[in-house]
């Protein structure tokens, strides 16, 4: 398994809205990872946050290669951070859902046809595989240093799109390929569960079997060869 070289870092950042659930805190003490940094704050809106730590990663850790945004309320496997380091990808993230209905995966696609920067989240996809998708929630997702250095402040703003899906859109528009690592499968706290690919999965079952419809595009992902 490829691990990070002798004294390569990587920068933790976590933006913090309210307290952070045990469970997460137990999986980021039991993450496998080299040497790092971690960064927090609870500033609002996200799109400050974000910025905000971007810059610190940028002026205050030059030995850290890469920034590893995670959200305060996922759980990931121990082994999620070297697994996407593995891919050597400039922004390459784990799958994990909307914590509300309809729980769809946090990744989509841009419609060539659309001709507009609307994402269409993920409804279809092959499980286990690496493939690109246009834009991915940062809940964990592995960013090189790059990438920020190639896009002009701000990184992240409200826009058309969330903080997120807007920085996704730039660094497309900067030459960087977004990958996803349905591999991973992250877990996200809802207000009384977190939410899980067996939860997406029943959820869909139920709508199927009941009379309600949900407005959107299907879109399918299709995955890329492993290196």
């Amino acid at each position: 398994m490829k691990w990070f070289s002798k004294g390569e870092k990587v920068t933790i950042a976590m933006p913090c809205k309210e307290s952070v659930p045990i469970q997460t805190l137990v999986a980021i003490l039991n993450l496998h990872k080299p040497e790092y940094y971690f960064l927090s704050n609870n500033y609002i809106p996200l799109d400050k946050s974000r910025n905000d730590m971007v810059a610190k990663f940028l002026c205050l850790h030059p030995d850290a290669s890469y920034l590893l945004f995670l959200d305060s309320d996922m759980v990931f496997p121990r082994d999620a951070l070297i697994r996407l380091y593995q891919h050597e990808a400039p922004i390459v993230g784990a799958l994990y859902f909307q914590k509300y209905p309809p729980f769809f995966p946090v990744a989509g696609c841009r419609i060539a046809r659309e001709k507009t920067k609307a994402i269409h989240l993920l409804v279809q996809w092959q499980e286990g595989q690496l493939f690109p998708v246009d834009a991915l929630g940062l809940g964990f997702t592995l960013i090189r240093r790059d990438v920020f250095q190639k896009i002009e402040y701000p990184w992240f703003e409200f826009k058309e799109l969330s903080e997120d899906f807007e920085f996704m859109y730039k660094a497309q528009k900067a030459g960087f390929k977004v990958l996803l690592d349905s591999s991973i499968l992250c877990l996200h706290k809802s207000d009384t569960v977190f939410i899980d690919r067996d939860f997406y999965s029943l959820f869909q079952r139920k709508l199927a079997a009941s009379s309600l419809t949900l407005e959107g595009k299907q879109v399918t992902a299709i995955p890329i060869p492993r290196q």
